[in-house]
């Protein structure tokens, strides 16, 4: 299943690769998983997932600063938790502003990038009632 190919994908170290492509392929393949389990429901592993996205792309980033591309996975995998909470209710808010704190502390080069793609997904998004 897909699911399995994705899981097989995620098992090596991205930091480890100095090759572009690889290491598109192993962060492209946790987030694909993540929005998968979104998708399923399965929203604590999804949460996981898209962490363990944000940790790769980190490292990522720190092992090959000459190739920062780990932010830019980062920054979808924050927008991924950010529909994880739009489940919350009236907790919905304050779960956004503490994504948004972290990704400021996180990936303070990409925040801008995260807090845009944030605002534009909010203004795309259709009214509270009717979702």
């Amino acid at each position: 299943s897909a699911e399995k190919r994705l899981r097989r994908a995620m098992d090596a170290d991205s930091a480890k690769f100095k090759d572009r492509r690889a290491s598109d392929i192993l962060l492209i393949a946790p987030l694909e998983l993540a929005d998968l389990l979104r998708d399923q429901k399965k929203y604590e592993e999804a949460e996981q997932m898209y962490k363990r996205v944000i940790d790769q792309g980190i490292a990522w980033d720190d092992a090959h600063p000459e190739k920062q591309i780990g932010a830019s996975y980062a920054v979808a995998a924050y927008l991924g938790r950010v529909q994880l909470v739009q489940h919350k209710g009236d907790e919905r808010e304050k779960a956004i502003e503490e994504l948004k704190a972290e990704a400021r502390k996180r990936i303070p080069a990409a925040a801008d990038q995260f807090e845009s793609e944030l605002a534009m997904m909010q203004s795309l998004a259709p009214p509270a009632g009717t979702r």
